[in-house]
């Protein structure tokens, strides 16, 4: 009966009062309550009615109470004020202790490099953001004409890097110089789009009308016949359209399956892709997992429903120092390997440092420069975009090249020795000798959009750039080991706002919470960190809850930016 159901959630209402709940935790208690509890559930206006009502009663709220428990006295319950809870804190540190290295400009050579100093003296955006917007954005334009051929192997021309940073570090204005040309060539290819549209519309309609005349023969053969002379449908122009709008997976399969072959993805928030910090594992393992995929082979698939072939993207995301801490010290997005293929950058913050300098740079020589190769490289024949699915021409490597190359490699393989330089960066070691080869290949497209041959000196500009991007690894990787109660109080904090609990008692954890916290010992050590950094507030004497006297609960925070 609607009497029964309203006295329930009503009785709720105050004990939830009587606790110090909020107003919307107790609007989110009882919607929870009304789902599961009551047949049929009560509109959700009757709850509102309920839960304001119960709570704009505060004044007369410890009669009242006493008088509801009078008929429940199977209910020993003391209403006091929960304690101040101590101010939240992250719970990881963010790993900024040891200096940022020194970002190597000059081996980006005279185009990329030069106009990477412009940015970051007027800007003056880190040098290292610099670089990174610089290099990708070459990579976009190069990724289409060519791969890497070395000893049978291929490596496509394609660059993943994270910048970490605050959203205030200028990486939008960064990207938007870095992207001039590529916007340009983006708006010319939508017009030519739509001029084209018109010619395609007019080819399709009298294609199906040959369809159907062909197939109004009574004889199967002569059908066949007529189909196989007709053809193939024609083939509707693409978008035009080849950077990303949004930093997802669908945004990506949306634009391959529209044909186009070369995909930039530039944005601020790397959330939507590594995860925002009440994303699941599973999510955020599916998007890095399919990244990883793309990088290596080419190819992505949307859930089953498609698969896609030779592929390419350059991707330069923004992480937040929160975000950051949180992906490197993910054993499961580790595990994707997606992190160990980017180019790794953690600058100093220069704010609070920055002068306004009176600098044009639409005008600037560099700039200029800069941007009249890569448009050449946007606006050459690309084989990879005329034959969507087909494999791009080969670089390869003069002698002088491969025996750098090899040196590099030798390199590398040497300092992941236990105790060596790389020796807690072993993935990303991995993963380095791949890309010089990548990073050379652009630098010689970027020089010469026709070149045939990677010289020995682009090859060591490449291992300079790319052993920075390992130091900075090494760098942040050193100070990135979380401790597992601190891994797991993050866990417990995540799964509580994402089932929306406001109110926390072990025993709903142990039974209930994520599979690594369901022992005692795991799961005390860590509401004992979101207690020290102010996310848990223990009750005491405890509380009722789900209709049961609970001795060990908690008041959790909600997910809000820190102060």
């Amino acid at each position: 009966m609607a009497g029964q159901r309203i006295g329930y959630l009503s009785r709720e209402a105050y004990r939830l009062r009587a606790q110090g709940s909020t107003l919307d935790q107790i609007l989110l208690r009882l919607r929870a309550y009304n789902e599961s509890r009551c047949d049929p559930p009560l509109p959700d206006a009757e709850i509102v009615r309920i839960a304001h009502e119960r709570s704009d009663s505060g004044a007369a709220l410890g009669s009242t109470f006493n008088r509801v428990l009078s008929f429940m006295p199977e209910v020993a319950f003391r209403p006091a004020a929960p304690p101040a809870a101590p101010e939240r804190q992250e719970l990881r540190v963010p790993p900024q202790t040891a200096p940022a290295c020194t970002y190597p400009l000059a081996a980006l050579g005279p185009i990329l490099g030069a106009a990477a100093r412009r940015i970051h003296h007027v800007l003056q955006a880190p040098a290292a953001l610099c670089g990174q917007s610089l290099l990708v954005a070459a990579s976009l334009a190069a990724q289409a004409h060519a791969d890497v051929e070395m000893d049978g192997r291929r490596e496509p021309l394609s660059l993943y890097a994270l910048s970490v940073g605050e959203l205030a570090e200028c990486k939008s204005r960064v990207d938007r110089i870095a992207l001039t040309a590529h916007h340009q060539h983006e708006r010319s290819a939508m017009e030519q789009q739509r001029s084209e549209l018109l010619a395609y519309k007019i080819a399709r309609e009298v294609y199906e009308a040959a369809r159907r005349q062909a197939c109004r023969a009574r004889d199967p053969a002569l059908i066949r016949s007529a189909l196989e002379a007709l053809g193939p449908p024609p083939t509707p122009p693409g978008t035009g359209v080849f950077l990303a709008p949004a930093a997802s997976h669908e945004s990506l399969m949306r634009l391959y399956a529209a044909g186009q072959s070369s995909v930039g993805l530039f944005h601020e928030d790397a959330s939507s892709i590594l995860g925002s910090p009440g994303c699941s594992d599973a999510l955020r393992v599916k998007g890095a997992a399919s990244l990883a995929r793309l990088w290596d082979a080419g190819e992505i698939d949307g859930s089953g429903e498609a698969k896609y072939f030779e592929r390419r993207l350059a991707l330069h995301l923004m992480l937040t120092p929160e975000l950051a801490a949180r992906a490197l010290g993910s054993e499961a997005l580790m595990r994707t390997g997606l992190l160990p293929r980017t180019l790794l950058a953690w600058p100093a913050s220069p704010a609070g440092e920055r002068h306004y300098v009176e600098a044009d740079l639409t005008v600037d020589p560099a700039l200029l420069r800069y941007h009249r190769h890569i448009r050449a490289l946007l606006t050459r024949s690309s084989s990879a975009v005329e034959r969507c699915g087909s494999a791009p021409r080969t670089l390869t490597l003069e002698s002088d090249a491969r025996r750098a190359w090899i040196a590099a490699h030798d390199e590398i393989e040497a300092s992941q020795a236990d105790e060596g330089r790389l020796s807690r960066v072993r993935a990303w070691a991995a993963k380095a000798p791949a890309l010089i080869l990548r990073v050379a290949g652009v630098l010689t497209l970027v020089d010469d959009p026709e070149a045939q041959i990677i010289r020995a000196e682009t090859v060591e500009q490449a291992s300079v750039l790319v052993q920075h991007h390992l130091d900075e690894a090494a760098r942040i990787a050193s100070q990135a080991n979380v401790p597992p109660e601190v891994k797991h109080a993050e866990m417990l904090r995540d799964w509580c706002h994402r089932q929306g609990i406001r109110l926390l008692h072990s025993s709903e954890a142990l039974q209930f919470g994520p599979h690594s916290l369901r022992t005692a010992a795991i799961f005390d050590a860590a509401i004992q960190v979101l207690e020290r950094k102010g996310w848990a507030t223990r009750i005491q004497g405890g509380c009722v809850i789900d209709g049961k006297r609970r001795r060990r609960a908690w008041n959790i925070a909600p997910l809000q930016a820190l102060s």
